[in-house]
């Protein structure tokens, strides 16, 4: 199949400038956002939902037709070389790397290991492209000398800090769209755009999301105005951030589509900044595939938990036992975390809890199907997202 998407992408995209989008969390935002901006200037084709394994992208590189301008291409791995395997399909004009943390830590090993394995992408960046870099991860110095020892790239980075070339400012969270504003400058601080942008998705992680597919999108040559046409009309993927109100003036917010440590936390965070003025409840599942570091890293979750102004947290799984420990000796209140044995007993919690002026959170890895605890409310007449 790889071979037949090399062939096939040679000769029908090969004159079409391509994005490859890899990283721990936020990929699948990411690759959307780029998405809405580049159809707006010409002829595109992107990878569908997060296909982006090794069936998943040469599959995506079979939908090039010959006028096809921008291919913007999702890279996923769950061990070292596959993110390599990948890229050398999709040899992308503009590499983003989103971020690095704990994923697939089973297969993958460690942090150093997984930097290593999301850096191959740039092995395969086209002569003179760019590596779209988070400027604020602990690995950002090793991810650009990666690309400036490889490839000789052109490293553009993103972030909130005033050093990162693309970065935003006057951040307005609440209430929705989000609204902040971008700029783009160089080393020397010369600016080239500043924009003032809106974003249908909420929290910070995804201002940081259109920070990487605005700073990849300008070193393909587009506008500012494209930019910000493209963030306004960015529609979030299904089970990420989705939000489902209910007749009774509960919200649902599902971003149970898949969770890592790092993605839990940002998660957890841009939800309680999201709804300052309503009873908060975060329902939290397995984060899976962590290996030996799992007891540690729910344990650690638990904890952190305790920062954040939360009403209650339902933890389901054996996993989440462990974060359950981890919080409940750090809240004022043992009642406010609960761990559930099973599902049902879970569903029959939430369907009590779910009243007016109250917004539930579901977050858990893909094999949990947190999206299971929802059934029993979304029963009920649900009124569509604006």
């Amino acid at each position: 199949l790889r071979d037949i998407a090399r062939v096939y992408s040679l000769k029908y995209g090969g004159q079409s400038q391509r994005v490859g989008v890899s990283g721990t969390a936020g990929k699948t935002s990411v690759k959307e956002m780029v998405a809405q901006i580049l159809m707006r200037v010409g002829p595109s084709i992107y990878t569908i939902g997060n296909l982006n394994n090794e069936i998943g992208c040469p599959i995506s590189l079979l939908s090039y037709g010959p006028n096809h301008r921008f291919g913007i291409f999702e890279i996923g791995a769950s061990a070292k070389g596959e993110v390599s395997l990948l890229s050398e399909l999709v040899r992308p004009h503009a590499a983003i790397i989103t971020n690095i943390g704990l994923e697939h830590s089973m297969t993958f090993g460690t942090l150093d290991e997984i930097a290593q394995g999301e850096s191959e992408i740039l092995d395969h960046v086209v002569e003179n492209g760019f590596a779209i870099l988070p400027g604020e991860d602990a690995y950002f110095d090793f991810l650009r000398s990666a690309a400036e020892d490889k490839n000789k790239l052109k490293v553009i980075s993103f972030g909130f800090s005033s050093q990162a070339n693309v970065q935003a400012d006057n951040i307005v969270l609440c209430p929705s769209p989000v609204k902040f504003r971008l700029t783009y400058k160089d080393e020397q601080g010369r600016v080239f755009e500043k924009i003032d942008c809106s974003l249908n998705s909420m929290g910070r992680s995804n201002v940081l999301n259109a920070l990487a597919a605005s700073a990849a999108c300008f070193a393909l040559g587009i506008s500012g105005e494209a930019v910000k046409e493209g963030l306004a009309n960015f529609q979030g993927p299904q089970m990420r951030f989705q939000v489902l109100k209910l007749e009774n003036g509960c919200e649902l917010v599902n971003d149970a589509y898949n969770a890592n440590p790092k993605s839990m936390r940002a998660a957890l965070q841009d939800f309680v900044d999201s709804y300052p003025h309503k009873e908060r409840c975060a329902v939290l599942g397995d984060m899976l595939e962590l290996g030996e570091s799992s007891r540690v890293e729910h344990q650690n979750l638990g904890e952190f938990l305790a920062g954040l102004s939360l009403t209650k947290v339902f933890f389901f799984g054996a996993q989440m036992r462990f974060a359950y420990q981890g919080a409940k000796n750090k809240f004022a209140s043992e009642n406010t975390v609960v761990h559930f044995p099973d599902l049902q007993t879970l569903k029959d919690e939430i369907r009590k809890w779910a009243q007016a002026d109250r917004v539930l959170f579901f977050k858990g890895s893909r094999g949990m199907h947190l999206e299971g605890a929802m059934d029993e409310i979304i029963k009920q007449h649900v009124i569509p997202p604006l």
